[in-house]
């Protein structure tokens, strides 16, 4: 259909599809459809009524087209049967008839409708499956005749009921042209399914017919529940029962002489809008061609009904870099919501500015929106919108700790702020939900800052647990569970205790019952099995992730892209991880995280590095660490010292002795132990142990690594712990040559080394990492060969 020459006609309720669900709720009224579908069915369809999708982050469609209805029915009637892991083939012929019923009763439902008169008649007639009560439906069941096959009635108050009685009522207030406009665009609905009708047609399976015809065929004078009494519905009848309009069904649709029509739903399409609006805003969705197209009828119909059309174009141009268009939709929104409501708009006007700024890198800007964001908000003593834009400022300022501003001296006053709003504000003006919520990011953002800080973990486990406590008990939502199970497993990622980072990923995939949350879970999970060196596992999870999922959000596509990036540095393609860093580069333009952009550079670094570049890596490794020196909040302690270690790495490297680099060693020890970062410890720990090896003080190294080897196997990554295990290898090799083992058994401190080699050479393995492998074998051959030259031990 050329949607150029389509007139958009948008009813209240009504639909082409919903005829569809009228019929199921007659045949199931009629208790013509099997009973084990029952369940299964009319949870459909309280789904599609209330614009549910079957999966959480999918878009809603105002049309849900009879082909794809049919396939969402077969779907609901096997889901009956899931549970079944011993699922047999009687079971799969029994899913098989069971659909096979409802679908030849459904498609003989719709395909009895001869004319405009038949489908309002249909529709009108359903008042008949409704009662007032419970109590009255029983009664009127009771009194219907053994033959009238009606097993149950719906009271008007019941879910079904309101929408049976809500088609009813669009459907008398529309004027007679558009009744006709309904009804062509509901006969072009059926026509995919013409084929299908006529295969159980030839069949002579009319049940839905044949039970209806029983049904109307009575008639009780004293209430409205007889269909009898209309002859062109039971000539109707009895033409289904005899097949005799089938021929000249062709004729039905003479919609090649008319005008393209397409009737939605106004209720369906704002809920759609509504949808789309929280998928943009959450992961960055992309709208559907359909719900585009029907946007750009409304708009071009002039049919401004949908102001919240105006901000979807809005997110939409935001998300294709159209600063221009986002302004205009952003300006053209608030303006009709202005219009029609009071001044409490207007700081969330303000907010969607900020954010526009934000997202445009124009961060003074989007200072100035959310600081007259605030006052206004003051103003209005609207404690809700005030305590969201503190908690948008803080994540701002976090992410931008260069940019000077007059808020606050520093984001710890924020937060106290914050926390004091939350815990003092008046419950008239903020339900408890929400500051439940509040409450819980109040003290998760305070767990983020004392982290940045390089706080003691006690601290940070404190804010975390109340945070945590507030989020269980927040019944509305349990996004700020999910959050919080994610901050706790980079805590202990970065501090080296990795069963406990696996734990808190697997407890938020468990509690996520979004697909688009459970993908970004996985690839959280993959980074986490990369670390320790379980490459089948990170194989599988990528390879059952949709990769091209529009869904995925950008902090998904920056962690694939840098584990990209891991293993090509780990597989010595230093060219292509210089490539893929590039990628990531352009990725990370999307968005102003502060943890992705040390993780890139720091990337950077160990490129060059493993490349010989050694002045290029400390020139990348030293201009960081002068920012932090100058801007203390540029980094959290972890990155600090993350980069001083490489910078450490560097200065003891080639010729280098690493004499000048031990004082911060000392210090990075001293940081990281403060901090509880047991992992970065280690590192620097190892590094120490080589540089004492160069400067020949194999005792001390020995005895250092020896002290810290249990605290290395228990918070250390896999790399780490080979990397341990490799250079106790070398400490024993340069110790055996400087005949530090004559008096011990030499088959002893021999097998010592091959075992220490042979567990380093596994986790490198592993990684694939060609340069461990590398240096294993020659430290193996440097071992025996010296061995075999002179006698160094007993």
């Amino acid at each position: 259909m050329d949607s150029s020459q389509t007139r958009l006609i948008v009813s209240s309720i009504l639909a082409p599809y919903k005829v569809s669900l009228l019929a199921l709720v007659a045949a199931y009224c009629l208790g013509i459809l099997p009973k084990k579908s029952n369940a299964s069915l009319l949870a459909l369809m309280v789904k599609i009524i209330e614009q549910h999708p079957l999966v959480d982050d999918e878009p809603i469609s105002v049309d849900i087209p009879v082909l794809e209805l049919l396939e969402m029915i077969r779907k609901a009637v096997m889901g009956n049967y899931d549970n079944n892991s011993q699922k047999n083939s009687e079971d799969n012929k029994q899913i098989a008839d069971e659909f096979d019923t409802i679908q030849s009763r459904l498609l003989n439902a719709i395909w009895s409708m001869k004319n405009l008169d038949d489908l309002h008649q249909f529709i009108t007639k359903s008042n008949s499956l409704l009662v007032n009560t419970a109590a009255e439906g029983k009664e009127l069941l009771a009194d219907f005749p053994k033959d009238i096959l009606l097993k149950k009635l719906l009271t008007k108050r019941s879910f079904l009921g309101k929408f049976v009685l809500s088609c009813i009522k669009d459907l008398e207030s529309l004027e007679f042209k558009e009744t006709q406009n309904f009804w062509h665009c509901f006969v072009e609905y059926r026509q995919p399914s013409l084929k299908l009708f006529q295969s159980y047609n030839k069949s002579n399976n009319n049940a839905f017919g044949s039970s209806l015809t029983t049904f109307v065929g009575k008639s009780d004078d004293n209430d409205n529940h007889n269909f009898g009494e209309d002859p062109q519905l039971n000539l109707l009848i009895q033409r289904i029962k005899k097949n005799t309009f089938f021929a000249d069904i062709p004729g039905v649709s003479p919609l090649s002489s008319l005008e393209n029509l397409k009737v939605v739903s106004g209720i369906d399409l704002q809920r759609a809008v509504s949808k789309q609006i929280r998928l943009l805003e959450s992961f960055g969705t992309p709208t559907t061609d359909s719900l585009r197209e029907t946007l750009e009828l409304v708009a071009k119909q002039g049919n401004n009904v949908f102001p919240s059309s105006y901000y979807l174009m809005y997110l939409e141009s935001i998300n294709t870099g159209d600063y221009e268009g986002a302004f205009k939709y952003l300006h053209g929104y608030f303006d009709y919501m202005m219009s029609n409501s009071s001044q409490s708009y207007y700081q969330y006007a303000l907010l969607s500015l900020a954010t526009l700024h934000a997202k445009f890198n124009s961060n003074q800007q989007a200072l100035e929106a959310i600081k007259e964001a605030i006052l206004v908000a003051r103003e209005n003593n609207d404690n809700g919108c005030l305590n969201y834009l503190l908690s948008w400022l803080f994540n701002f300022l976090k992410n931008r700790p260069e940019l000077k501003h007059d808020f606050f001296e520093s984001n710890e006053q924020l937060l106290g702020f914050l926390k004091n709003k939350t815990n003092t504000q008046n419950s008239d003006n903020i339900d408890n939900m929400t500051e439940t919520d509040l409450n819980s990011k109040a003290y998760e953002m305070e767990a983020t800052q004392i982290i940045l800080d390089g706080g003691p973990l006690s601290k940070i486990l404190e804010a975390i647990i109340k945070s945590e406590y507030l989020a269980l008990n927040d019944d509305y939502d349990n996004g700020s569970f999910i959050i919080n199970c994610l901050l706790q497993s980079s805590l202990w990622s970065r501090t080296g205790v990795c069963e406990l980072a696996e734990l808190f990923v697997s407890i938020a995939m468990d509690a996520s019952k979004s697909q688009h949350n459970i993908g970004n879970i996985n690839y959280r999970l993959a980074w986490l099995e990369y670390e320790n060196g379980e490459m089948s596992r990170v194989k599988n999870i990528i390879e059952g992730s949709d990769t091209t999922n529009e869904m995925m959000d950008q902090t998904t596509e920056v962690i694939r892209s840098a584990l990209a990036v891991k293993k090509l540095i780990h597989g010595n393609d230093l060219a292509g991880a210089k490539y893929q860093l590039l990628k990531l580069k352009e990725e990370q333009k999307l968005r102003s995280d502060i943890d992705i952009r040390n993780e890139i550079i720091y990337l950077h670094s160990v490129i060059e590095y493993k490349s010989g570049n050694y002045d290029n890596a400390m020139r990348i490794v030293s201009e960081e660490i002068k920012k932090n020196e100058k801007i203390p909040s540029l980094f959290s302690n972890y990155w600090y010292i993350k980069f001083s270690i490489m910078y450490c790495k560097i200065g003891s490297s080639g010729d280098n002795n690493g004499v000048r680099v031990l004082p911060r060693i000392n210090e990075m020890i001293k940081l990281g132990q403060k901090s509880g970062l047991v992992s970065l410890v280690n590192e620097l720990i190892l590094i120490l142990a080589s540089i004492l090896i160069k400067m020949r003080k194999l005792q001390q190294s020995y005895d250092l690594v020896q002290s810290y080897m249990p605290q290395i196997l228990q918070y250390s990554n896999l790399m780490t712990k080979s990397d341990a295990y490799y250079l106790l290898s070398e400490i024993y090799c340069e110790l055996s040559i400087n005949g530090y083992f004559k008096h011990v058994d030499g088959q002893q401190v021999m097998q010592t080394v091959d075992n220490f080699l042979k567990i380093a050479g596994q986790g490198y393995v592993k990684f694939n990492d060609v340069i461990g492998l590398d240096n294993c074998s020659q430290l193996s051959k440097k071992f025996h060969g010296k061995v075999l030259e002179g006698r160094y031990f007993s």
